[in-house]
């Protein structure tokens, strides 16, 4: 037969364990929410860096052709 003492310690252990899978659940999700969060920012950084970086080439490029066609006309 169990005493009051085994049985409090048990239940004790039993709600201890209950309580740090619950914290180990909830970090987990924030920590996953997190990550995911700081992937799309980084994601539409990434994507309008690109989208920069082709306008600025593609507007070197013209302003360089122009230049050399206008050089070209006049020589």
């Amino acid at each position: 037969m169990q005493s009051y003492a085994d049985t409090a310690e048990a239940d004790a252990v039993t709600t201890a364990n209950a309580y740090t899978d619950g914290r180990e659940t909830a970090i987990t999700t924030a920590y996953t929410s997190a990550i995911a969060t700081s992937k799309a920012a980084s994601d539409a950084y990434a994507d309008q860096a690109e989208v920069d970086a082709k306008a600025y080439t593609d507007t070197r490029e013209t302003a360089i052709t122009t230049a050399y066609q206008s050089y070209a006309d006049s020589a």
